[in-house]
């Protein structure tokens, strides 16, 4: 299908695509879009969600996409959205993502005459900017210079001191000796934050509480600013106790107009890394929402800044503090959170960007965009390890399950108002599919905006109408799909979960259910992180949100996972029948061909399969129950109840009893993520009969009825490493259990070949060791820091978890590391 002569290739036969608010439009609205003659054809330097969400905007617009790809990408979400896909390097983003000359080198051979560098790797860099200018490439960015003055913090708070937009006290000089900084240091107080120059998303940040502190800090500070944007000079500012997050974003065109797209909180941070945004931010007055607006137009536009950007600011919450902002920093970009502003003012930012790099005028004024409409959630899902300090993780997507998103895009004239939608099922199929006639996002064309319009107001898509009604409403923007695989060689966020409401209750009922219905495994995520946060009665309130909520509330955010009498008996059975169902396919052959899905008991493999696979008529595992990937916590110690050691006795073809056996726990010292602990049964707590039992081995919906009961599961069994791992989603809860299968097949059981005078350290993630702060032969005591790994581009300390004598190191510095690779070994 050829549409208006740009496309060769028809929405019908699109993929499946991340952002899920397509439109559907009709040849005639084609027409009404705006004339993107300097786009024309866009290359988008960047990978994952981002990459898809401005892929489905520009193949929206009528123009051609072309994508960019590492090694480690090859057969990502992105590449097979895109019209066309070139490799740019291997897996390392310095070898890729970063190499702006590949990248322009393929933008020619390709025939582009755009590039939208997402957020990350080349957004904020102002060579790359200019480079593009230079090859006459529009940028959809800033240009270089405004890029290169609110990239340098130092030079960006004087420029917001000459603009009347307050600053927080600190030294931002060019002297980076340390000699000097450490005098700064002293001047300025304490607590106090190291800052890199360059960048931004929480890498280079460290926070300093005394004097002493502050080397380390610094040298921290400016190995990660190297590492992460090759210039490690770093500023010092006051570090505010009681922080709270609120940023603004704002849109800025060439013609010297420009408009605030209202306020979000983003407050809720774990290393200095957003968790969950709102807009608008909550409690705050209306002349605040307009003050802090103003000072960020004000900012803006002294910067020289043309196209989307943010201004984020720090709110002092402190008591008696009359609640003031500081201006922190301009991230001359595109933020990840920018769909919460989307939904609250009907804007298609990415489209704004478009517009602005084409030379046209921002389509509304500040007047027309109004006020805020309802309010909005972002939780960003993490492949990260919460329990453990929030490490990154690793692995292959076994089970992929989110939300079904509702939202559709269609074009809205300036004086129609944002009809509220609704979270509703949707039928599964390719969204961008029209060939079912009922499909939501069958648009009638729209018509031209009156003369007495704003300039650019017209109804290409200024604002967006939600087709659905209701209350609530869901949009996933997300990189990945199930089968994928996720390094640690980029960002560890792979989806966001928006949800919008008429009112902030409202919208935060509707994420938590958007959260409940997700279902993740094959790597470790945050997903029941975020669960309990938006039932967290302070944040449902809204009361005290500052960036510290996450540390002081840390407990009740992660509470032990308790496993009940169902639980166990579920996750037993539910095990064994997975387990027969591999062994079943290893074999192989015509035994295979005459079993059936879904797997019943009912048929040929029942109770005397299980006798000729197992030897006996039950079976006994001994298991850990671990949450969001962990076996143990970071620091090696015992967790109550972690221990499962189960009996599970076939009576019948479908009838099983689970004996749950209560175990004595034994502390073993291994530090590593996959040391654990050892226990034996000795006396038998609690029993129970599951009746009626099946699973769908191809969906993996288990069903059994206990006690008159029927019980309902969706289960996945999955390897990581050595290690089995069973994931349960029953209801509102999600459960993992895992064990080490031992090479006689008499159990399962989590074990150590260390002596109990020995105890090793081995990496708790996949990364790069950075450092070696200790040598053979060195003692060391508990809490002390034994090597520096980088993951994800975050550096994360490895420390001694007991008090011994290091007896051998297996590292170097620069070496790659896998999870649970031995470091080095203690002698007690």
């Amino acid at each position: 299908m050829l549409i208006a002569g740009r496309f060769q290739l028809g929405f019908s036969t699109l993929p499946s695509i991340c952002t899920k608010f397509v439109t559907y439009r009709s040849f005639s609205e084609l027409q009404s879009i705006p004339d993107l003659g300097r786009i024309h054809k866009l290359v988008v330097a960047n990978r994952g969600e981002i990459a898809c969400r401005v892929l489905t905007t520009a193949k929206r617009l009528g123009v051609p996409t072309v994508a960019l790809y590492s090694e480690a990408d090859r057969g990502s979400k992105h590449v097979r959205l895109a019209d066309e896909a070139f490799c740019i390097g291997g897996a390392p983003a310095k070898e890729s993502y970063l190499r702006s000359d590949t990248i322009l080198e393929v933008c020619s051979r390709a025939g582009g005459r755009s590039i939208h560098p997402g957020y990350g790797f080349l957004s904020e860099n102002a060579d790359f900017s200019a480079a593009c200018k230079e090859a006459g490439v529009a940028f959809v960015g800033p240009g270089a210079e405004a890029i290169r003055s609110m990239g340098n913090k130092s030079e960006a708070k004087g420029i917001m001191s000459y603009a009347g937009v307050p600053v927080v006290p600190g030294y931002h000089g060019h002297d980076q000796s340390e000699e000097r900084l450490l005098h700064e240091a002293q001047l300025i107080g304490f607590p106090l934050l190291v800052k890199a120059v360059s960048g931004g998303g929480g890498k280079g940040m460290k926070l300093a509480h005394n004097l002493s502190e502050v080397p380390e800090a610094l040298a921290s500070a400016k190995r990660e600013a190297a590492s992460s944007f090759g210039d490690d000079r770093v500023l010092l500012e006051r570090y505010i106790l009681r922080p709270r997050h609120v940023e603004v974003q704002v849109v800025c065109d060439a013609l010297g107009n420009g408009v605030y797209v209202f306020d979000r909180d983003c407050s809720l941070q774990r290393r200095h890394q957003k968790v969950i945004e709102e807009a608008p931010a909550p409690g705050l007055s209306q002349e605040f929402h307009d003050l802090i607006g103003n000072a960020a137009v004000r900012a803006a536009k002294a910067a020289g800044y043309v196209n989307a950007g943010t201004v984020e600011f720090i709110v002092d919450m402190g008591p008696g503090s009359g609640q003031p902002f500081y201006f922190m920093e301009m991230n001359t970009r595109l933020q990840v959170e920018h769909p919460i502003s989307e939904e609250i003012s009907g804007v298609d930012l990415v489209e704004w960007q478009l517009r602005v790099a084409a030379g046209l005028p921002l389509p509304l004024t500040q007047e027309a965009l109004g006020k805020p409409h309802g309010h909005a959630f972002e939780a960003r899902l993490y492949a990260e390890s919460p329990r453990r300090g929030f490490l990154p993780g690793a692995g292959i997507v076994s089970r992929w399950k989110l939300p079904t998103a509702s939202r559709i895009f269609q074009p809205l004239r300036r004086e129609e108002r944002m009809v509220a939608g609704s979270y509703q099922q949707l039928p599964h199929r390719d969204p961008c599919s029209t060939q079912e006639s009922g499909l939501p996002g069958r648009h009638t064309p729209c018509t031209q905006a009156s003369s007495g319009e704003d300039p650019g107001a017209s109804s290409s898509a200024s604002r967006f109408r939600i087709q659905d009604q209701g209350r609530v409403r869901v949009r996933v923007d997300s990189g990945v799909e199930e089968g994928d695989t996720v390094g640690t060689f980029y960002d560890p966020m792979i989806a966001k979960i928006v949800c919008w409401g008429p009112d902030r209750l409202s919208a935060l009922e509707g994420l938590r259910g958007a959260l409940m219905e997700a279902q993740v495994a094959g790597l470790p995520v945050n997903l029941e992180f975020l669960k309990q946060i938006t039932v967290h009665p302070k944040f449902k309130s809204a009361e005290d949100l500052t960036t510290a909520f996450i540390k002081e509330n840390h407990d009740v955010l992660m509470p032990p996972q308790r496993l009940s009498e169902v639980d166990v008996a579920v996750a037993a059975v539910a095990r064994h029948l997975l387990e027969i169902a591999d062994c079943h396919a290893a074999f192989g052959g015509a035994a295979i061909d005459a079993w059936r899905s879904p797997l019943s008991l009912n048929g040929a493999w029942s109770l005397a399969d299980s006798k000729r696979l197992w030897g006996h008529a039950y079976k006994e595992y001994h298991a850990m129950s671990c949450a969001e990937g962990e076996a143990v916590s970071s620091l090696g110690e015992a967790l109550e109840d972690q221990n499962v050691s189960v009996r599970l006795k076939l009576i019948s073809m479908n009838t099983f009893e689970v004996i749950r056996l209560k175990e004595v726990q034994q502390i073993v010292q291994p530090v590593s993520a996959l040391s654990s602990l050892s226990s034996m049964p000795n006396h038998t707590s609690a029993h129970l009969r599951l009746e009626h039992v099946h699973l769908d081995q191809q969906s993996g919906r288990f069903s059994a009825e206990i006690q008159g009961r029927k019980v309902h599961a969706d289960v996945v069994l999955q390897r990581s490493g050595h290690m089995q791992v069973l994931c349960i989603w029953m209801g509102e809860r999600a459960l993992e259990l895992r064990w080490e299968r031992l090479k006689q097949d008499k159990g399962f059981s989590i074990s150590t070949n260390m002596s109990c005078k020995e105890s090793s350290v081995s990496s708790p993630m996949p990364g790069r060791l950075v450092k070696i702060a200790v040598e053979e032969g060195q003692r060391v005591k508990v809490g002390a820091t034994m090597f520096v790994l980088e993951a994800m581009k975050m550096e994360h300390l490895i420390l001694a978890s007991s008090e011994g004598l290091i007896t051998g190191l297996h590292i170097t510095v620069g070496e790659q590391v896998s999870e649970g690779q031995i470091l080095a070994i203690l002698h007690s």
